[in-house]
């Protein structure tokens, strides 16, 4: 047997050799049992970094001369307070030890903690940088906090004291104020999604009139899932006006700047968000008093002016009124009589005139002086050539008796008569 360390390497196949995995599990062993690389802190930037969908981590840390491979379990990963990235410089805190399928040592991070604020305030800076000149921190695209909203939504953790002052404070100032709460992780790599998702939902759904996004102080470290990019444009996005309240009045995130409202506390931003109940309801009551003697005031001026005409008077006015009316009928009335009276005398003298001229013509004299009176058979008077044509007969008046002719026109081109 071939002794290892001191010790015999129990396994050792024949001729000596040994497997590949009792190597690697060996080394493995003695990582383990190296009181300095089961409990180390290693300073890097990181490169390579992958999120898995699982929620574990993969990575490298380096420094100007060498890389070593990092694994961050889920549970250990939603610890983090901020969002690794390529080229953050961090200080991991694990356990070295060796990947027995691979034979690859690699650090086992059992935390992560930014070393110093250089990279996180360089990342900072770029995203303020950027989101600035698209425009979501305009003054102009800001909403109005409503005045007096039916519900009031909060996204934050589900437990500390944050959510707690938040709905104290809302209680105390108007009592039975509606409060839903959207619980999501303030912090961890997975903070930044859910935040983001809770705006997102609270706006697609219409959940409450005004949302509140808080959570308490803390290192940057620990705010810094507010300043997710994601979590930026979920605020831009939603519809609902959004006050911050992250951190004590000193921390800033990106938050603060695309959100309608800053908050320096969660308490304030419960302030901001409902008003105070008494205080309200001692202005609608200024508002009714002045309401209430505006329409007094009111009343009394059109009530005097009313009282300056008497009831006399305003019987005099309306006798007065109906007196010219009967007037003015009565000389319509006149003028009317005169014009029908003017009328019926120039039709009379029309009609004496024309009996006048009737009455002028003498038949008799006319017979004497040689005239004949043309009638029919029957009498009729016959006063053209074509009625006698239809007629076939006609009788001739004169002075000393009539005669019956007969019509005889002959070949003469012109009207003429024979008669018998």
């Amino acid at each position: 047997m071939t002794a290892w360390g001191g010790k015999a390497a129990e396994g050792a196949v024949e001729g000596g050799a040994y497997t590949v995995s009792q190597v690697n599990r060996y080394i493995k062993s003695m990582f383990a049992g190296d009181g300095t690389l089961s409990d180390i802190r290693v300073a890097g930037e990181i490169s390579n970094f992958k999120r898995h969908h699982t929620g574990h981590m993969y990575f490298s840390v380096k420094d100007e001369g060498s890389v070593i491979s990092c694994v961050m379990f889920r549970d250990r990963a939603e610890t983090v307070a901020f969002l690794p990235e390529n080229g953050h410089m961090v200080v991991v805190r694990g356990a070295v030890s060796v990947f027995e399928r691979d034979g690859r040592y690699q650090i086992y991070c059992a935390s992560m903690a930014a070393a110093g604020r250089g990279a996180l305030d360089k990342a900072f800076e770029e995203l303020k940088l950027r989101l600035s000149g698209e425009g979501l921190f305009d003054a102009g695209r800001k909403r109005r906090i409503p005045m007096l909203p039916e519900s009031v939504g909060v996204v934050t953790s589900p437990t500390g004291s944050v959510l707690r002052d938040i709905v104290n404070v809302i209680d105390r100032r108007f009592p039975g104020m509606r409060v839903k709460v959207l619980p999501v992780a303030v912090q961890g790599v997975e903070a930044p999604k859910e935040v983001a998702k809770a705006i997102a939902q609270a706006s697609r759904f219409g959940l409450c009139d005004v949302l509140i996004v808080a959570r308490g102080g803390g290192s940057a470290e620990e705010l810094w899932a507010f300043n997710a990019e994601e979590v930026a444009r979920a605020c831009a996005a939603s519809v609902i006006p959004v006050i911050s309240a992250v951190g004590h009045e000193t921390d800033f995130t990106i938050l603060d700047f695309v959100a309608d409202v800053r908050a320096p506390t969660p308490s304030a931003a419960a302030e901001l968000a409902v008003p105070e109940k008494g205080a309200l309801k001692a202005l609608v009551d200024d508002y009714r008093r002045r309401l209430a003697d505006g329409l007094s005031n009111w009343l009394a001026i059109r009530r005097a002016a009313l009282g300056r005409f008497s009831v006399e008077g305003a019987y005099r006015g309306l006798t007065d009124m109906i007196g010219k009316g009967r007037l003015r009928a009565s000389l319509l009335g006149e003028r009317l009589c005169a014009k029908a009276q003017e009328s019926v005398r120039s039709k009379r003298a029309e009609l004496e005139a024309l009996l006048k001229a009737m009455g002028t013509f003498d038949v008799p004299k006319a017979l004497d002086a040689g005239y004949a009176v043309v009638t029919d058979l029957d009498g009729r008077l016959v006063r053209t050539v074509g009625e006698v044509r239809a007629g076939g007969g006609f009788v001739l008046r004169m002075r000393d008796g009539s005669q019956r002719c007969r019509p005889d026109f002959g070949d003469a081109e012109g009207p003429g008569g024979r008669a018998d």
